[in-house]
């Protein structure tokens, strides 16, 4: 089994239902980029239209794919442009709403346990990726001569130390692997 393959394996677990949504599952591969991580795997049908899909949560962004035998449609929202999202639960399925700059998505009946466990890890990933460019434009913007920018409460050590128990977190569950844990983990350790 592949790398990919594992990644894909792993991200679909927990999933209950995913009747209908095998076609996109396999062809997967041919919708990511070279060295892309697939991290999390929803099954659901996209919102006023037929069919099943999945919605795919990488390292880089979230995947909308539904792959029909006559249409095919997959829209992808890079984590720097999400604003928000959202996920109303019902009983057992919910509605996920994605919005990203001058649009939006809505995929529904999405398992509400795995469609809760996917939008949070979503909003995780588009936090850090704005964390992350805010950290590069304020570092970029310290020309020499300028006093350099204090640490803000907010990657103050007790905020390091909850990072790096929330990144354990995501590991146990399978949503990043023990490489990018250590990776990352050694990043933030360095800061304190």
């Amino acid at each position: 089994m592949t790398d990919l393959q594992q990644q894909i394996k792993t991200a679909l677990k927990g999933n209950a239902f995913r009747f209908g949504s095998n076609r996109e599952i396999r062809r997967l591969p041919q919708y990511l980029q070279p060295g892309e991580k697939v991290l999390s795997i929803v099954t659901g049908s996209r919102h006023q239209k037929r069919g099943r899909g999945i919605v795919v949560a990488t390292d880089q962004r979230v995947l909308f794919i539904w792959d029909g035998w006559v249409f095919r449609e997959n829209q992808d929202f890079p984590y720097e442009t999400i604003s928000s999202m959202e996920f109303q639960t019902g009983v057992f399925f919910g509605i996920m709403t994605l919005y990203g700059k001058g649009d939006e998505i809505s995929y529904n009946w999405i398992d509400r346990f795995s469609g809760d466990r996917f939008t949070k890890l979503v909003r995780q990933l588009a936090a850090d990726d704005l964390r992350k460019r805010d950290e590069n434009h304020s570092n970029h913007n310290n020309s020499p001569g300028q006093f350099p920018v204090q640490q803000s409460p907010s990657t103050g050590p007790d905020i390091i130390l909850k990072q790096i128990e929330d990144l354990g977190s995501l590991r146990d569950r399978g949503y990043i692997t023990p490489e990018d844990y250590s990776m990352k983990k050694a990043e933030l350790l360095n800061r304190l």
